[in-house]
């Protein structure tokens, strides 16, 4: 894209982005796929986590640099307008702001980082909400294998019928 200082980064915040995207689908075919999908849940949320960070922190750095740069071309247009002996207005002043190609730049690059901080927190939500299906399907999978609705109380007499349809040879001891 044009304007970009570092266009490299762009590319791999889009390539994270993407990949991460790609990660939020939750396979629980088996016992074993599910608790690969509780185990990774938790580290792909803290990655996400940690680039959402990121991508914050680079568009309040890249909001800085653009009140800085307004801050010097306000001046340098004022300047400009007095050597010329022409009346300086506001009006006069944030146009030869906004007509500045530095400030063009600065302000897309600006209006990026916005969107891509907002991409990333959205996904950063995605996760979260993805965290709460697992757990769902957690408790589905835990009602499906008791064969009954479990309450607190209950869970108890359901791991003792569990433990006896298992292992028959300890019936005395449930």
């Amino acid at each position: 894209m044009q304007g970009r200082v570092r266009p490299e980064e762009d590319d791999e915040d889009e390539d994270s982005l993407t990949s991460l995207r790609n990660e939020l689908a939750i396979a629980a075919g088996s016992a074993e796929d599910l608790d690969t999908e509780l185990i990774r849940q938790a580290q792909l949320y803290g990655h996400v986590g940690t680039l959402y960070a990121f991508a914050v922190a680079t568009r309040d750095k890249k909001k800085h640099d653009l009140e800085v740069l307004e801050a010097q071309l306000d001046r340098d247009v004022r300047d400009q307008l007095a050597t010329d002996n022409e009346k300086v207005t506001e009006n006069k002043v944030e146009a030869g702001i906004k007509l500045e190609p530095s400030h063009q730049r600065a302000y897309r690059d600006y209006l990026d980082a916005c969107r891509l901080t907002a991409e990333w927190e959205a996904l950063k939500d995605a996760y979260k909400q993805r965290s709460y299906m697992l757990r769902e399907i957690v408790n589905l999978r835990v009602t499906d294998y008791f064969g009954e609705a479990v309450g607190s109380s209950e869970r108890r007499d359901a791991r003792g019928r569990s433990f006896r349809r298992r292992y028959p040879a300890h019936d005395d001891r449930c």
